[in-house]
Protein backbone atom coordinates (compact mmCIF):
# COMPACT_ATOMS: atom_id res chain seq x y z
CA UNK A 1 0.00 0.00 0.00
CA UNK A 2 1.37 3.34 -1.17
CA UNK A 3 1.74 6.56 1.23
CA UNK A 4 -0.74 8.15 -0.56
CA UNK A 5 -3.08 5.54 -0.15
CA UNK A 6 -3.21 5.22 3.78
CA UNK A 7 -3.32 8.92 3.73
CA UNK A 8 -6.76 9.08 1.55
CA UNK A 9 -7.40 6.08 3.83
CA UNK A 10 -6.79 8.36 6.98
CA UNK A 11 -8.75 11.08 5.30
CA UNK A 12 -11.86 9.33 5.02
CA UNK A 13 -12.08 7.16 7.98
CA UNK A 14 -11.57 9.84 10.60
CA UNK A 15 -14.95 11.78 9.20
CA UNK A 16 -16.88 8.52 8.96
CA UNK A 17 -15.83 7.82 12.69
CA UNK A 18 -17.05 11.19 13.88
CA UNK A 19 -19.86 11.19 11.64
CA UNK A 20 -21.26 7.80 12.90
CA UNK A 21 -20.30 8.86 16.17
CA UNK A 22 -22.08 12.22 16.37
CA UNK A 23 -25.23 10.38 15.24
CA UNK A 24 -25.22 7.66 17.60
CA UNK A 25 -24.85 10.30 20.25
CA UNK A 26 -28.44 11.74 18.39
CA UNK A 27 -30.08 8.92 18.31
CA UNK A 28 -29.30 7.38 21.73
CA UNK A 29 -30.79 10.53 23.02
CA UNK A 30 -33.49 10.10 20.41
CA UNK A 31 -34.41 6.74 21.51
CA UNK A 32 -34.58 6.86 25.40
CA UNK A 33 -37.10 10.13 24.57
CA UNK A 34 -39.20 7.91 22.58
CA UNK A 35 -38.94 4.66 23.72
CA UNK A 36 -39.27 5.70 27.45
CA UNK A 37 -43.23 4.98 27.37
CA UNK A 38 -42.71 1.98 25.91
CA UNK A 39 -39.92 0.66 28.71
CA UNK A 40 -41.39 1.99 31.76
CA UNK A 41 -44.82 0.32 30.11
CA UNK A 42 -42.75 -2.82 30.19
CA UNK A 43 -41.28 -2.57 33.57
CA UNK A 44 -37.85 -2.68 32.27
CA UNK A 45 -35.01 -1.90 34.78
CA UNK A 46 -31.85 0.37 34.04
CA UNK A 47 -29.73 -2.43 32.38
CA UNK A 48 -32.81 -3.62 30.72
CA UNK A 49 -33.03 -0.15 29.01
CA UNK A 50 -29.41 -0.47 28.42
CA UNK A 51 -29.73 -3.80 26.45
CA UNK A 52 -32.73 -2.76 24.62
CA UNK A 53 -30.35 0.12 23.39
CA UNK A 54 -27.93 -2.06 22.09
CA UNK A 55 -30.53 -4.75 20.57
CA UNK A 56 -32.21 -2.13 18.26
CA UNK A 57 -28.06 -0.84 17.32
CA UNK A 58 -28.10 -2.73 14.65
CA UNK A 59 -30.86 -1.57 13.02
CA UNK A 60 -30.03 2.12 13.61
CA UNK A 61 -26.16 1.50 12.02
CA UNK A 62 -28.07 0.33 8.89
CA UNK A 63 -30.42 3.13 8.77
CA UNK A 64 -27.20 5.82 9.26
CA UNK A 65 -24.21 3.67 7.32
CA UNK A 66 -24.90 5.36 3.80
CA UNK A 67 -25.47 8.70 5.11
CA UNK A 68 -22.23 8.83 7.16
CA UNK A 69 -20.36 6.75 4.21
CA UNK A 70 -21.75 9.94 1.96
CA UNK A 71 -20.87 12.77 4.54
CA UNK A 72 -17.49 11.43 5.56
CA UNK A 73 -16.49 10.92 1.59
CA UNK A 74 -18.17 14.71 0.78
CA UNK A 75 -16.06 15.90 3.52
CA UNK A 76 -12.69 14.32 2.49
CA UNK A 77 -12.84 15.27 -0.99
CA UNK A 78 -13.83 18.75 0.04
CA UNK A 79 -10.82 19.06 2.34
CA UNK A 80 -8.89 17.81 -0.51
CA UNK A 81 -10.16 20.37 -2.89
CA UNK A 82 -9.60 22.93 -0.49
CA UNK A 83 -5.98 22.40 0.19
CA UNK A 84 -5.01 21.31 -3.80
CA UNK A 85 -4.01 18.19 -2.99
CA UNK A 86 -5.84 16.23 -5.34
CA UNK A 87 -4.08 18.11 -7.99
CA UNK A 88 -0.34 17.57 -6.37
CA UNK A 89 -1.47 14.34 -6.75
CA UNK A 90 -2.52 14.12 -10.41
CA UNK A 91 0.82 16.25 -10.93
CA UNK A 92 2.81 13.63 -9.73
CA UNK A 93 1.49 11.17 -12.17
CA UNK A 94 -0.99 9.34 -10.06
CA UNK A 95 -4.12 8.45 -12.08
CA UNK A 96 -7.47 9.59 -11.43
CA UNK A 97 -9.21 5.36 -11.10
CA UNK A 98 -5.58 5.32 -8.64
CA UNK A 99 -6.98 8.21 -6.45
CA UNK A 100 -10.36 6.93 -6.03
CA UNK A 101 -9.30 3.14 -5.27
CA UNK A 102 -8.96 4.03 -1.61
CA UNK A 103 -12.36 5.23 -1.92
CA UNK A 104 -13.93 2.23 -3.78
CA UNK A 105 -12.41 -0.51 -1.28
CA UNK A 106 -13.87 1.45 1.59
CA UNK A 107 -17.27 1.14 -0.14
CA UNK A 108 -17.05 -2.01 -0.97
CA UNK A 109 -16.14 -3.08 2.82
CA UNK A 110 -19.17 -0.97 3.54
CA UNK A 111 -21.41 -2.50 1.79
CA UNK A 112 -20.47 -5.68 2.44
CA UNK A 113 -20.60 -4.61 6.31
CA UNK A 114 -23.45 -3.40 5.34
CA UNK A 115 -24.97 -6.56 3.78
CA UNK A 116 -23.95 -8.49 6.80
CA UNK A 117 -25.62 -6.29 9.23
CA UNK A 118 -29.02 -6.12 7.42
CA UNK A 119 -29.11 -10.09 6.76
CA UNK A 120 -27.10 -11.61 10.15
CA UNK A 121 -27.09 -8.78 12.71
CA UNK A 122 -30.50 -7.02 12.37
CA UNK A 123 -33.08 -10.05 12.65
CA UNK A 124 -31.06 -11.69 15.46
CA UNK A 125 -31.23 -8.25 17.61
CA UNK A 126 -35.36 -7.85 16.64
CA UNK A 127 -35.84 -10.97 18.47
CA UNK A 128 -33.58 -9.99 20.87
CA UNK A 129 -35.34 -6.79 21.44
CA UNK A 130 -38.46 -8.71 21.65
CA UNK A 131 -37.33 -10.87 24.28
CA UNK A 132 -36.23 -8.21 26.80
CA UNK A 133 -39.36 -6.52 25.99
CA UNK A 134 -41.19 -9.50 27.36
CA UNK A 135 -39.03 -10.39 29.80
CA UNK A 136 -41.20 -8.62 32.83
CA UNK A 137 -44.73 -8.64 31.62
CA UNK A 138 -46.97 -10.37 29.88
CA UNK A 139 -49.80 -8.90 27.67
CA UNK A 140 -52.43 -8.37 29.01
CA UNK A 141 -54.95 -9.77 26.50
CA UNK A 142 -52.78 -12.29 25.59
CA UNK A 143 -53.11 -13.66 29.29
CA UNK A 144 -56.01 -13.40 29.29
CA UNK A 145 -56.38 -15.13 25.89
CA UNK A 146 -54.40 -17.84 27.29
CA UNK A 147 -56.27 -18.16 30.81
CA UNK A 148 -59.75 -18.47 28.73
CA UNK A 149 -58.19 -20.90 26.70
CA UNK A 150 -57.04 -22.78 29.38
CA UNK A 151 -60.47 -22.82 31.19
CA UNK A 152 -61.74 -24.12 28.06
CA UNK A 153 -59.31 -26.55 27.65
CA UNK A 154 -59.60 -28.07 30.77
CA UNK A 155 -63.41 -27.77 30.60
CA UNK A 156 -63.48 -30.28 27.16
CA UNK A 157 -60.71 -32.19 29.37
CA UNK A 158 -63.00 -32.69 32.44
CA UNK A 159 -66.30 -33.72 30.52
CA UNK A 160 -63.97 -36.49 28.10
CA UNK A 161 -65.85 -37.85 25.74
CA UNK A 162 -69.12 -37.85 27.11
CA UNK A 163 -72.06 -35.79 25.14
CA UNK A 164 -73.16 -32.43 27.36
CA UNK A 165 -77.14 -33.04 27.76
CA UNK A 166 -79.03 -30.05 26.62
CA UNK A 167 -80.54 -27.53 29.29
CA UNK A 168 -84.17 -28.74 27.66
CA UNK A 169 -83.80 -32.58 28.39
Amino acid sequence: MRLHDRYLFRELLTPLAYCLGGFQVFWISYFFFTELDTMQEKKLQLLDCVEYALAMLPGFFVMVLPITLLLALLYALTHHAKHHELTALRAAGISLWRLCMPYFVVGAAAGGFYFLLNEVAVPKAADWSEEILGRHVQDDKSARAKTHFTKILQAALDEGPQRRRSPTA
